[in-house]
């Protein structure tokens, strides 16, 4: 199914990246939605459930998201299904001589059974059309939380 991967090279350390990744003050400063709604005071534990509410259209969108990986400086990710898809993003970061990489990985499966796995496999046969899109978003993202983390260090 479709899969979008995009990295950044920061020179910070990764524990000056990871509040950027987990504290809702700062991820509001380089991330491209419109809001998060936290249900919990933490968003770094397993099993937190939060909310993006961004621009779909003419409307805001509230989507539903859990926090499925964790591990501090390292790994952040969290799912979500909306219409007829799960998607998935993690937020890896990696030490490098230089500071720091971080990459950003987003994966869609299809939740209906027999006709998500054909429509599967025509995505992956033709390419999709959202990846472009998609990738710059991501980049845009990428090099805010560069900025923002590079400013501060």
């Amino acid at each position: 199914m479709p899969r979008a991967e995009k990295s950044v090279e920061i020179t910070a350390p990764p524990r000056k990246i990871w509040p950027f990744i987990v504290e809702v003050d700062k991820i509001v400063q380089w991330e491209t939605v419109t809001r998060f709604e936290f249900t919990g005071e933490r968003i770094d534990e397993l099993g937190t459930t939060f909310y993006i509410v961004d621009q779909a259209a003419d409307e805001l969108e509230k989507i539903c998201c859990v926090v499925t990986e964790c591990v501090q400086d390292e790994k952040f990710a969290f799912a979500y299904t909306q219409k007829n898809a799960r998607d998935e993003t993690m937020y890896n970061i990696e030490s490098t001589e230089m500071g720091s990489r971080v990459k950003i990985i987003f994966s869609r499966s299809l939740t209906w059974t027999v006709i998500g796995k054909i429509v599967g496999v025509l995505y992956d046969a033709f390419g999709w059309s959202l990846k472009k899109p998609l990738e710059e978003a991501m980049e845009k993202r990428l090099a805010n939380l560069k900025r923002l983390v590079e400013a501060r260090f």
